[in-house]
This record gives C-alpha cells, sequence and structure tokens, in this order.
C-alpha cells in the first residue's frame, strides 16, 4: 500500500482528515471534519430515523474516505442507545481507494478520547473509550466495501435498497461523474422509496442533475455557523 498520497491534517474544530496529494484536496471539510460530518450526515439522518421509529436502518455510504461518517454513525448510536434509543443497522460502502479507510480506522482507535468527547458533547450522552472501542472494532467486521457502484448494483444482496444514503464521493470538481445525471439515475433502486441521502455538496447544476434523476430535493440549513449554510438531501420522487 502506498500511503505516501496522504498526510493527516488538523481542521478548524480540532478534528483530524485525511489530504490527498494527488487530488490536493481534503477529504473532510477543513472548516471542521468532525463537526461537518455530524452537521450534515449522522445527525439529520439520526433524527429522522428516530422520528420515523426505525429501529434498523441500512445504511449506504458512496465515498467512504477515511471512514469520517462511518465512525461517527456507530458512536453516535451507541451515544443514543444510552438514552434509551436503541437502533441496528448495516453498513455498505463504495469506496474504490480502501486504503484511506485503512487509514483512517488507525487512527479512530489511538483518538479515542477526541472522538468520544465530541460524540458525547453533542449527544448530551457519555460513552467511555473502551465502549467506543468495542463499538468501533464490531462494527469493523460487519462493514462491507465494494469498489464501484456498478459492483454494488450487480451484488443482489448489496443493492438492497437504502434507508439511508450518505453521497459523499470527493467533491463536485474533482469527481463530477458523481454528481450527474448519468451516475445519479443508478441511484432509484438503491434508495428505497421512504428512504433518505445526505450531502455535503448542494450546488445548482448537482441539484439539477438528481431532479433530472427523478429525485426530490431540500437544502436545510447546516446549523452551523462555521460551516457553509446549507446541505442536501434527496430522495426518490413519488410523482
Amino acid at each position: 500500500m502506498d500511503f505516501q498520497k496522504f498526510n493527516w491534517i488538523r481542521t478548524r474544530d480540532g478534528s483530524p482528515t485525511l489530504w490527498h496529494n494527488g487530488e490536493g484536496a481534503a477529504f473532510r471539510s477543513q472548516k471542521g471534519a468532525f463537526t461537518e460530518s455530524l452537521c450534515a450526515f449522522v445527525r439529520p439522518a439520526l433524527e429522522a430515523a428516530q422520528g420515523a421509529h426505525a429501529p434498523e436502518l441500512r445504511v449506504v455510504e458512496f465515498g467512504l474516505g477515511p471512514g469520517t461518517n462511518w465512525a461517527l454513525w456507530h458512536l453516535s448510536a451507541l451515544a443514543l442507545s444510552k438514552l434509551g434509543s436503541p437502533l441496528t443497522s448495516s453498513y455498505t460502502a463504495i469506496e474504490k481507494d480502501p486504503e484511506s479507510f485503512e487509514l483512517g480506522y488507525a487512527l479512530w482507535l489511538e483518538s479515542l478520547p477526541l472522538l468520544t468527547s465530541f460524540v458525547s458533547a453533542e449527544w448530551d450522552s457519555e460513552i467511555s473509550e473502551s465502549e467506543a472501542r468495542d463499538c468501533l472494532e464490531d462494527a469493523r467486521t460487519k462493514l462491507r466495501i465494494v469498489s464501484s457502484l456498478e459492483q454494488l448494483v450487480s451484488c443482489p444482496v448489496e443493492s438492497t435498497p437504502a434507508n439511508v444514503w450518505f453521497h459523499d464521493p470527493f467533491g463536485f470538481d474533482i469527481n463530477p461523474s458523481a454528481y450527474q445525471t448519468e451516475q445519479l439515475t443508478k441511484l432509484k433502486g438503491l434508495i428505497a422509496p421512504t428512504g433518505r441521502a445526505y450531502s455535503y455538496a448542494c450546488n445548482s447544476p448537482f441539484q439539477k442533475a438528481l431532479r433530472a434523476s427523478g429525485f426530490d430535493v431540500a437544502t436545510p440549513e447546516t446549523g452551523n455557523m462555521g460551516l457553509k449554510r446549507e446541505r442536501l438531501e434527496f430522495w426518490p420522487s413519488l410523482g
């Protein structure tokens, strides 16, 4: 594995993210890696699941990277379970370069004080470092990674429609095909009719491509002044 193509950087909220030297880009927002992950992906998805009383979810992430969403998803679910809101989920990721996740997973296990402090404060539910380690190690054994959207579609088990879809490949400028109609139309059968997809990208061309691909779109506020103002949600149109 060639790990020289990655460097860890510290973002504005004190949390780390990987920098891809070849692409000249960070995997998460430099305004705050953990903050972006929680505000744009994890919190809205978990709150929607609680509101829908859905104890079991199928989560698919398009663009796993170092696994920031993955780690915060599982630790947040642990924190909520301690508040009396248990939730189980399966997690499948589309990632053509899993080396970034291997680096990320190693760092998350080394950074348990930072992770547990962040998650405990955000959900007002204390989780210990030992609980967090057990949680992530168990989640790692169950994580399924496929290399492409096409591989996901071709596998009947993995292509079961997702309740939660994290659309998080590299940004629009670096990976434009992931935000264009040709690719997005492939998602129609991969997101459940009542499912919801989440993205930090919310530019006009992306929204236009989603609508052309048969999705409805909303741009709620992120709720954090340190991030950009809006995030994006989309779901299969019933019209």
